[in-house]
């Protein structure tokens, strides 16, 4: 992959990011703009050289405001009492990450806080065979099983991609065969969030080998305020050597209240499945 991957997220200008949803399908952006006089800093951008990488990648974080203060953290949220790091310059990131990062200036109101992912290959798995059940919604089917092992990375920008696979249903099982044992003890899966377009994250993720049992998470439902995001849900699994998985993901078969597609069916969407 050549040059840099910019992950946009946030604000445009000093107009809020929202999108209208309806009740089957991801929505459309809209730009509104705040009429308010105390003005929030638009969300910084990150760019990383490569999302999916074999040795390291190189994370920049630029403002949005030329005096602003970049503020970061990594596999942490950023919360008022940990308001994270002080950004000074691009960080070579070694293992897969999740990165938070918001700006700050006196004479503003603090941005939003804006995320991304990055996800370290130790294993490659294009040889391996992949089935999913039930299949991908037909408008967002990707390459098919294939493009959760095809090493592509999928952006924000969700539709029209061959990166992204999209589940409206309660549960997706996995089968997976890596077609040669492999010492492991972490399975990873690459995830959109973006609440507005009834996009979340799976509520649990169960992983089976040879019929047992070998982990299972739960996942807290999403701030209702998160904005669209590339994240990463990691299960670890006991060390041992594996070449066979059955993964069943619950996804959000009811919309939370705040939401305004309450108690429908949430879509889940997945680009690529790592192990290590």
């Amino acid at each position: 992959m050549r040059g840099f991957v910019f992950v946009i997220i946030g604000l445009v200008g000093l107009g809020y990011l929202t999108s209208a949803c309806n009740s089957r399908t991801p929505s459309t952006y809209n730009n509104n703009y705040a009429s308010t006089n105390t003005f929030e800093l638009a969300a910084p951008l990150i760019e990383i050289s490569q999302p999916l990488f074999t040795d390291s990648t190189l994370l920049r974080i630029k403002p949005s405001h030329p005096a602003a203060t970049i503020l970061y953290s990594v596999d942490r949220p950023i919360t008022e009492s940990d308001s994270g790091m002080v950004y000074s310059g691009a960080v070579y990131l070694k293992n897969s990450h999740d990165i938070y990062a918001y700006v700050s200036h006196p004479d503003f109101k603090n941005s939003e806080t804006v995320s991304t992912a990055v996800f370290k290959i130790n294993h490659s798995l294009e040889q391996a065979d992949i089935s999913i059940s039930p299949p991908a919604h037909p408008s967002y089917a990707g390459l098919g099983p294939k493009s959760l092992t095809d090493q592509i990375k999928g952006s924000i920008s969700f539709r029209n991609s061959n990166a992204w696979l999209g589940f409206d249903h309660p549960k997706v099982r996995i089968q997976l065969d890596l077609k040669q044992e492999m010492l492991l003890e972490q399975i990873s899966f690459s995830s959109l969030i973006d609440t507005p377009s009834w996009i979340f994250g799976p509520r649990e993720i169960r992983v089976f080998s040879k019929g047992k049992l070998l982990s299972k998470i739960n996942f807290k439902e999403e701030n209702s305020g998160h904005k669209s995001q590339l994240k990463s849900f990691v299960v670890g699994i006991p060390k041992d050597r594996y070449r066979q998985f059955t993964i069943e993901i619950q996804t959000v078969s009811e919309i939370p209240n705040w939401h305004e597609g309450k108690g429908s069916q949430g879509w889940l969407f997945l680009d690529q499945i790592l192990v290590n």
